[in-house]
C-alpha cells in the first residue's frame, strides 16, 4: 500500500488544452445592391439584386448563405394614346394657272395601346386650290431657300460640302424659269491637318573613327536622322541649314572633308563626313612620311532602299551611295552610279466606290389643265452624290403628260360622300 501511494505521487494526471483552437468569426456580406431594370417591357420579365463577400470567416463562407437573388417583376407601360403623323409635302398642282388642285396626305403613326384614346376622327387627305392667278399673267419660276450645308467629306485636310434647293414657284407657260444652281459645292478651308507638323531631328555626330594609316589615312563619323518631317514641318536640309548657319562651316578642298548627302531642293543634310589624317587637312606631314602617294577614289556601300512613293497602283522608291575617299595625287576617279532608281507598289488600289445621285419615286399625275390637255408629276432627290458620284439630272424633276379635257364643261369641285369606316388597326 506505500509503494502504491508513492507510485501515486511520482504521476499525476490533469486536464489541459480546454481554449478552442481558433476563434470562430462568421464572414461578411456587404449590403445588397439595387434592383436591377425589368428584364422586359409591358411582358413578365425578371429582375436581380446581388452582394460580395467583404471577409470571409474562418469557418469558411458558412452554409446558406445567398450572394444573388431573383424575383418576377412586370413594367408598367402606361396607355398609349393614338397619334396623327405630319402632313406629306403638298402634290404638284393641277394646273400652272386659272385655277388647279393640290393634295396633302398623312397617316396614323402611334395606334393606342393598353386602353389608350383612339385618335380624333379628323381629315387624313386634303384638297386645296393652287395657280389661280389669271392665265393672261406670266408667272415667272422661283428658287425655295437653300437647304443646310451638308457635312464635310473629310475631317482633315481638304474636303467640300454641299447644299441643296428646290425650284418653289413653277413658271407658267409664258414665265421665265427659275435659273441659277440648284446644288452649290464648297470647299471646306477650316480643316486641320491631317498629319501633326513636326520639324526633321538630326542626331548628334558620334565620335571620329581612327585614322585608318599612320601617314596621309581617313577618318570618319556618323549621325542618323531620328525623325523624319511631317505636315508642314522644316525638312532635314532645311535643319542641317540652320545648323551650319548657327555653328560654321570650313568647307572643302583638295584633301579635305567630304560629306554623305540626303538631297533635297531646300538644303541637303550629312549623314557621313570623312576627313584626311596623318596630317589633318592644313597641318604638317608627320616625319616619317613621304611624299604624297595616289590615291584612287572610292565609293562606300550602297545605302539601304528608302520608303515607296506608293503604297499601291505603283511607285518610285530610290537608294544612294557617295564617294567615301577621294581620289587624290593624280589617282584614278570614281565612275559609276551614285543614286539608283526602282519601282515598287504594283499591287491595285481598292477601287473607289463612286455614288451616284438618286431620285425618289414619281407623284400621282394631278389633274388634268383646263383645256390645255396636260398633266404634271415630280419627285425629289433621296440621296445626294458623294465626291466621284454623278450629280442628278435637273431636268427630270418634272414631268409633262398629255391628257383630255372638254373647255365647254364648267364644275365645281366638291365632296363624294364619305365611305364606310374601315377595320380597326389593332384589337387591343
Amino acid at each position: 500500500e506505500a509503494q502504491d501511494e508513492l507510485r501515486n505521487y511520482l504521476k499525476e494526471v490533469r486536464p489541459c488544452g480546454q481554449q478552442h483552437c481558433m476563434d470562430v468569426v462568421d464572414s461578411e456580406l456587404s449590403e445588397w445592391s439595387e434592383w436591377t431594370s425589368c428584364s422586359r417591357k409591358c411582358e413578365l420579365g425578371t429582375t436581380e439584386r446581388s452582394r460580395e463577400i467583404v471577409r470571409e470567416g474562418s469557418g469558411g463562407l458558412g452554409a446558406g448563405l445567398a450572394l444573388k437573388e431573383v424575383k418576377g417583376c412586370m413594367t408598367d407601360c402606361g396607355e398609349t394614346d393614338c397619334k396623327w403623323g405630319q402632313w406629306d409635302s403638298w402634290s404638284a398642282c393641277t394646273c400652272s394657272c386659272a385655277g388647279g388642285t393640290k393634295r396633302r396626305n398623312r397617316v396614323i403613326v402611334q395606334a393606342p395601346r393598353h386602353g389608350g384614346e383612339m385618335c380624333d376622327p379628323v381629315d387624313k387627305s386634303e384638297v386645296a386650290p393652287c395657280n389661280t392667278q389669271s392665265c393672261d399673267v406670266c408667272i415667272d419660276g422661283a428658287w425655295g431657300a437653300w437647304n443646310d450645308w451638308s457635312k464635310c467629306t473629310a475631317t482633315c485636310d481638304v474636303g467640300f460640302r454641299v447644299r441643296h434647293r428646290d425650284v418653289m414657284q413653277r413658271p407658267n407657260s409664258c414665265g421665265k424659269p427659275a435659273l441659277g444652281l440648284e446644288d452649290e459645292y464648297e470647299i471646306c478651308s477650316h480643316l486641320v491637318p491631317c498629319t501633326e507638323d513636326a520639324d526633321c531631328l538630326l542626331a548628334e555626330w558620334d565620335e571620329w573613327s581612327d585614322c585608318s594609316c599612320s601617314c596621309y589615312g581617313v577618318k570618319e563619323r556618323h549621325r542618323r536622322i531620328e525623325q523624319f518631317a511631317k505636315g508642314n514641318g522644316k525638312s532635314c536640309g532645311q535643319v542641317a541649314v540652320a545648323q551650319r548657319e548657327e555653328h560654321g562651316y570650313e568647307g572643302y578642298d583638295s584633301y579635305g572633308t567630304s560629306q554623305r548627302i540626303t538631297g533635297a531642293a531646300d538644303g541637303f543634310a550629312s549623314l557621313e563626313e570623312v576627313s584626311a589624317c596623318n596630317p589633318l587637312p592644313g597641318g604638317l606631314t608627320p616625319p616619317h612620311c613621304g611624299p604624297l602617294p595616289k590615291r584612287k577614289c572610292d565609293f562606300a556601300p550602297w545605302g539601304e532602299w528608302g520608303e515607296c512613293s506608293a503604297t499601291c497602283d505603283g511607285g518610285m522608291r530610290e537608294r544612294s551611295r557617295h564617294i567615301k575617299t577621294p581620289n587624290s595625287n593624280d589617282g584614278a576617279p570614281c565612275e559609276g552610279p551614285v543614286e539608283q532608281i526602282q519601282g515598287c507598289g504594283e499591287v491595285a488600289c481598292e477601287q473607289r466606290i463612286c455614288k451616284d445621285c438618286v431620285w425618289g419615286p414619281w407623284s400621282d399625275w394631278g389633274d388634268c389643265s383646263k383645256c390645255g390637255g396636260q398633266r404634271y408629276r415630280q419627285r425629289a432627290v433621296v440621296k445626294m452624290p458623294n465626291e466621284c458620284g454623278k450629280l442628278c439630272d435637273p431636268s427630270v424633276a418634272k414631268e409633262v403628260g398629255d391628257c383630255t379635257s372638254h373647255c365647254e364643261d364648267q364644275g365645281f369641285c366638291s365632296w363624294t360622300q364619305w365611305s364606310e369606316l374601315g377595320e380597326c388597326s389593332s384589337s387591343c
